[in-house]
């Protein structure tokens, strides 16, 4: 049997975070927090989730530096960000932070789970460099440079 991919759900609202963690369980294994902080900690600790939907507008840690914090410690997973902002300027900047995709509140269900499924198929086809293969990639652009 293949191993259910991991959703990291992050939002605020426990409401949304049940919901969209219920709404998603009969396909994923969900890891539902509403604090960024607490999320941002079990990342730190290890977990290695396979994408993260994570919404915007939280406290204590708004989403633009949730996006940021993963992506020094998770490059390679995909994270869709999720918000009612219709504001063109906020998209962008939520996807220069790092975000591979945006979900514009409210949606529907089967559009997330549509998105989803393509980011984690994209992740799943592109292989993951190596420790020694980022080391050496280093060492060749500092060598370069002399």
């Amino acid at each position: 049997m293949q191993q259910r991919s991991t959703v990291l759900i992050v939002d605020d609202s426990r409401v949304m975070c049940e919901f969209m963690s219920l709404f998603l369980s009969s396909k994923y294994e969900t890891i539902p927090k509403t604090d960024a902080r607490e999320a941002l900690k079990l990342i730190k600790n290890g977990l290695r989730p396979d994408i993260i939907l994570t919404d915007l507008n939280m406290p204590h840690m708004h989403g633009t530096e949730f996006i940021e914090a993963v992506r020094d410690l998770l490059p390679y997973v995909p994270i869709m960000a999720v918000s009612g902002a219709l504001e063109s300027e906020k998209r962008i900047s939520w996807l220069a932070a790092g975000a591979d995709d945006f979900l514009l509140k409210p949606f529907h269900p089967a559009e997330m789970a549509v998105r989803l499924s393509k980011l984690i198929r994209t992740k799943q086809t592109v292989e993951e460099p190596s420790l020694g293969d980022i080391f050496f990639s280093k060492v060749r652009g500092i060598a370069a440079a002399f």
